[in-house]
C-alpha cells in the first residue's frame, strides 16, 4: 500500500491524492471543480494540509440551508464518491499496469545501459588506443615535417643550383647562336665560292667533252688505221713463216757441207783457217717488210747461230702478230 501512495503521490504532485481524485471525477463527469480552500504555506516548510471545517461553520452552513438542499447534496456527494471510487479504482489499476510497464522499461534501460556501459568501455578503450596511435601519428608526422623541412631546403638548393646551371646553359647557348651564325655566314660564302668553281667546271666540262667528242673521231680514224696494221700484220706473220722454213732448209744444207768438210782425208793436212763462206739469204717477199738481212759468217769448226732479224710492226698486239721470234741454236758433231 506504501508503494501505491507513493506512485499516488508521485502523479499527482501531493500528499493528499484524494481531493486531486475529486477533481479529476468532477472533470469526467462534466462538471466545474470547486475551487478548494487553501493557506499559504507555513513558514517552517512542509506540507499544507486541506482545510477543515469546524463544528460552529457546520451549524451556521446547516441553518442557512434548506434541508432538501442538504439531501439532494448529500445523495449526490454519495453518488460523486461511488464514481470517484470506481475512478480511483481504475486509475489504480491503470497505475499499477503503468507502474510494470515502468518496471519492464526500467530493466530494459538497465540492460541498455549496462550494454551502453560496456560499449562505452570500449568506446574508452578505442580511444585509449586512438589516443597512442594518434601520439605516434603525432610523432611520425613531427619527424616527417622535419624531413619535408630538409628535404625543401635541400630542394631550395637545388632550385638555385639549377637556375645558376640554367643561367649557364642561356650562356652556352647565346654564344653556340652567335657561333652558328658566324658558321652559316662563312658557310653562305664558302657556297658563293664554290658555285663559282662550280661554274668554271662546268665551262672546262664543256671543253673538255667538245675536246672528247674531236678524241672520239681521232681514236675511230685510228681504230680503222690499227685494223689496216693489224691486216697487215697477218700478212707479215704469214711470211715469216714462209721465211722460218726457208731457213730450216738452209740450215739443212749447211749440215751437209760441215760433214763433206769433215771427211777422213782431210785429217793429215795442216790445219788451216777455213774459208768464210757467204750464204745470201733470199727470202721471198717484199723488200719493204725485210729491210735488213744480215749474212752469217760460217765457221767450220764453230757452232752455228742464226737469228731472225725481222722488223716488227709497232702498236701490234701478240695475238695479232701471232707466236713469238725463236732462236735457232745448232751444235756442230
Amino acid at each position: 500500500m506504501a508503494r501505491t501512495k507513493q506512485t499516488a503521490f508521485n502523479f499527482g504532485g501531493g500528499k493528499a491524492p484524494r481531493k486531486q481524485f475529486a477533481i479529476i471525477g468532477r472533470q469526467v463527469a462534466g462538471g466545474a471543480p470547486k475551487q478548494l480552500p487553501t493557506t499559504a504555506a507555513p513558514s517552517g516548510g512542509g506540507v499544507n494540509k486541506p482545510h477543515r471545517p469546524d463544528e460552529s461553520s457546520i451549524m451556521r452552513s446547516a441553518n442557512q440551508t434548506p434541508i432538501n438542499d442538504n439531501i439532494e447534496s448529500t445523495i449526490s456527494l454519495g453518488q460523486e464518491k461511488k464514481d470517484l471510487e470506481v475512478q480511483c479504482a481504475k486509475l489504480n489499476d491503470e497505475l499499477l499496469k503503468k507502474d510494470s510497464e515502468l518496471e519492464a522499461v526500467k530493466a530494459n534501460l538497465q540492460v541498455e545501459l549496462n550494454q551502453l556501459s560496456a560499449e562505452l568501455q570500449q568506446c574508452n578503450l578505442k580511444l585509449a588506443k586512438a589516443e597512442e596511435e594518434n601520439r605516434e601519428l603525432k610523432q611520425a608526422n613531427e619527424r616527417i615535417s622535419h624531413e619535408f623541412e630538409l628535404k625543401l631546403n635541400q630542394m631550395e638548393s637545388e632550385k638555385e643550383a639549377d637556375a645558376n646551371s640554367l643561367t649557364k646553359i642561356n650562356e652556352t647557348m647565346a654564344e653556340i647562336e652567335r657561333d652558328y651564325i658566324t658558321f652559316i655566314n662563312n658557310f653562305s660564302s664558302q657556297v658563293s665560292r664554290l658555285k663559282e668553281k662550280n661554274n668554271k667546271l662546268n665551262e672546262e666540262n664543256e671543253m673538255l667533252r667538245a675536246d672528247h667528242k674531236v678524241l672520239d673521231r681521232e681514236r675511230v680514224g685510228l681504230k680503222v688505221e690499227l685494223d689496216s696494221v693489224s691486216a697487215n700484220s697477218r700478212e707479215l706473220q704469214a711470211e715469216l713463216e714462209t721465211s722460218k722454213k726457208s731457213i730450216g732448209e738452209l740450215t739443212i744444207k749447211l749440215e751437209k757441207l760441215k760433214a763433206e768438210c769433215q771427211r777422213p782425208s782431210n785429217l793429215f793436212l795442216t790445219p788451216q783457217p777455213q774459208k768464210v763462206r757467204e750464204f745470201p739469204l733470199n727470202l721471198p717477199g717484199p723488200s719493204s717488210v725485210m729491210p735488213a738481212v744480215r749474212r752469217k759468217t760460217v765457221d767450220l769448226n764453230a757452232t752455228i747461230v742464226l737469228h731472225d732479224t725481222i722488223d716488227q710492226p709497232k702498236n701490234v698486239s701478240d695475238d695479232q702478230m701471232g707466236p713469238p721470234n725463236k732462236k735457232i741454236k745448232r751444235k756442230s758433231k
